[in-house]
């Protein structure tokens, strides 16, 4: 956001990264691991399937900045990787709404109706985490809460109406 603005030290450092961020994704084909080995950037273990629509987003930035086709291409290689992994793509759902926005910016550009499908796509993964009733127990007790969306895809648990908590019987009659 700093270079976007104009700060130089700022744009200096996006673009010096910007190779080795490169050379990662198109290593892991931009299947982004959770672990990998940092000398060699082979993936370990699991998969941050959103992350790829992040990766998106900042190439999008670094053509915009630059005006280079390269990043531009980055961008449209790396946003295909979101397809197949239906409503599991979500890891961490900042990078899934980085993925939406990604793809809203693609269609945007382009006009291509797949980008639409994708920020659709995106868009359905957030909504699948996203919840909408009072959580009056356990830490929320105190406060009164609507709606929300959780930091990660395992945090669904914390979220869901279980045995615990089953009376919704002082949910709002418009509800």
């Amino acid at each position: 956001r700093l270079a976007m603005i104009g700060n130089m030290t700022a744009r200096g450092l996006f673009f010096d990264s910007l190779p080795a961020v490169i050379a990662f994704g198109q290593n892991v084909n931009y299947d982004f691991p959770v672990f990998f080995q940092y000398g060699t950037w082979e993936p370990i273990s699991g998969s941050e399937p959103d992350v790829a629509g992040a990766y998106a987003w900042v190439m999008l930035a670094a053509w915009q900045l630059s005006g280079d086709q390269m990043y531009f291409d980055e961008a449209e290689a790396a946003i295909q990787a979101l397809r197949g992994n239906g409503l599991n793509m979500t890891y961490e759902m900042h990078m899934t709404a980085a993925s939406a926005a990604a793809c809203a910016k693609l269609y945007d550009i382009t006009g291509e109706p797949e980008y639409l499908d994708l920020l659709n796509l995106s868009l359905s993964n957030l909504l699948r985490h996203f919840w909408l009733y009072e959580m009056d127990f356990g830490y929320a007790s105190e406060y009164t809460t609507m709606c929300g969306v959780n930091a990660m895809h395992t945090d669904r648990k914390s979220t869901r109406l279980n045995s615990s908590h089953t009376d919704i019987s002082r949910m709002p009659s418009s509800a």
